[in-house]
């Protein structure tokens, strides 16, 4: 296997569009609560957070899929394993159910 240096890594990049790319694996959402905590709970020793906001954002496959995709690569889902609600979340997801063991839209 090639060692990744520079010059390796630029010619990945310069190639990358003329690479088909199938992506295998859970696709998830990260969810995230920002704030300050205030305080430590009497009732349990866990932080009393006060919420400032909250985030979700691709995890898993589906954000491999969207870096590759950023990065300018031809890139599928393999058979999506995730809930409706999760895939309907994706920028890049087809509107189409997928069929078993063929590859996603991407």
């Amino acid at each position: 296997m090639r060692q990744l240096n520079k010059e390796h890594a630029s010619e990945i990049l310069r190639t990358i569009s003329d690479r088909k790319i199938v992506v295998l694996g859970d696709v998830m959402l990260d969810e995230f609560i920002w704030g300050d905590v205030t305080r430590i709970s009497p009732e349990a020793p866990v932080p009393v957070v006060d919420i400032r906001r909250e985030s979700i954002h691709l995890g898993g496959a589906a954000n491999v899929l969207a870096n590759l995709i950023a990065l300018g690569a031809k890139a599928a889902l393999a058979k999506p394993a995730a809930p409706p609600d999760i895939l309907s979340a994706l920028p890049f997801a087809s509107s189409q159910p997928s069929t078993p063991g063929a590859a996603g839209s991407g």
